[in-house]
């Protein structure tokens, strides 16, 4: 189960809270207080977290002091150099001050993604106080609070109101979803505009050995085909920003004469060729994108609401298990 689930996406660590991976409500977005409830799933997606993301210079740092209070840091020193890059001045560890950033901030650029590193400080300060085991743990989430009044749950009954019913199979059991006659007919409406000709090319993002196309020629991919407008449900853009993306974007595409994007304060902004930014509001573009270049990241292709061209020609991307609910409100 988790090997199918995608950090950074699905799940990945929080800046401000334990070091121990936490869902994701979008790509680049943790939550804010939830946490997967299974001990052994959210272990395996700390690990995974950590061997992708690697250490901070912070966290190196720490290890490198708890090994040098150990017994002997200079056997351990030499388990991390051994399977390392690091230079030949740096192996040995009478030579390593800790004191001295430069000098660590070189020993990180080498040790970040070490495995045995990442393990040492996984083993020593992130699961032996995050990861404890109790023998009864109590759950409760939003759903639990009108079920018990005065110890007694009959006669409430819990409300509440979803636009599809395609995650009505994850409702809680106490709750059964009643669907309104006049609406049935919805599922297949959508189905039907999905399946329109204008919809049906399908372009598979892979080189010709069949890997996965980084995000430059996936623009280059986009701009050959005249499209404009890039809808990230898929969560494909990984290894940019959105700012990142819309320069790069545009230093592809010379026919553009801006890109629209959002910042992390989820507000609109237009980059300029020349380089000056402005939020869309400000702008000549705020009615007419059709100079522009369109980044939606997964984050706002649900619930935005930009003036396309009557004539705009959009690419969406697919991630794996993305649901048809994720895919059509992209669209």
């Amino acid at each position: 189960m988790t090997l199918k689930k995608r950090w950074n996406v699905q799940y990945g660590l929080h800046a401000s809270r334990d070091p121990i991976a936490v869902p994701f409500l979008a790509k680049g977005i943790p939550s804010e207080q939830s946490e997967w409830g299974h001990p052994d799933v959210a272990i395996l997606f700390t690990c995974l977290s950590f061997y992708y993301d690697g250490l901070s210079i912070d966290q190196l740092r720490q290890s490198l002091v708890h090994i040098l209070k150990s017994d002997d840091p200079s056997q351990l020193y030499d388990q991390v150099s051994l399977v390392s890059s690091l230079p030949d001045s740096l192996k040995e560890w009478n030579s390593i001050n800790i004191d001295d950033l430069a000098q660590l901030t070189e020993i990180w650029k080498h040790l970040r993604f070490n495995s045995v590193i990442v393990n040492y400080f996984l083993n020593n300060f992130v699961f032996p106080k995050h990861a404890k085991q109790f023998q009864v743990k109590m759950q409760a989430s939003g759903w639990d609070i009108p079920l018990f009044v005065d110890g007694n749950s009959k006669g409430n009954i819990t409300t509440g109101f979803s636009g599809t019913n395609d995650s009505r199979g994850m409702l809680p059991l106490t709750i059964r979803q009643q669907d309104l006659p006049g609406l049935a007919h919805t599922n297949a409406e959508v189905l039907t505009y999905l399946l329109q000709p204008r919809n049906r090319e399908y372009v598979l993002a892979a080189d010709n050995y069949g890997r996965h196309l980084p995000e430059i020629s996936l623009l280059h991919s986009i701009k050959n085909r005249g499209i404009r407008v890039l809808i990230d449900a898929g969560a494909q853009i990984l290894e940019m920003d959105n700012r990142t993306l819309a320069k790069a974007w545009l230093a592809i595409d010379h026919e553009a004469n801006a890109a629209v994007y959002f910042d992390e304060e989820n507000k609109p902004w237009v980059r300029y060729r020349h380089g000056l930014e402005l939020p869309l509001l400000a702008s000549p573009f705020a009615d007419d994108l059709s100079k522009c270049l369109v980044y939606l990241d997964e984050a706002h292709t649900r619930g935005t609401d930009l003036k396309m061209p009557a004539n705009a020609t959009g690419a969406l991307t697919l991630g794996l298990g993305q649901t048809k609910d994720h895919t059509v409100q992209g669209m």
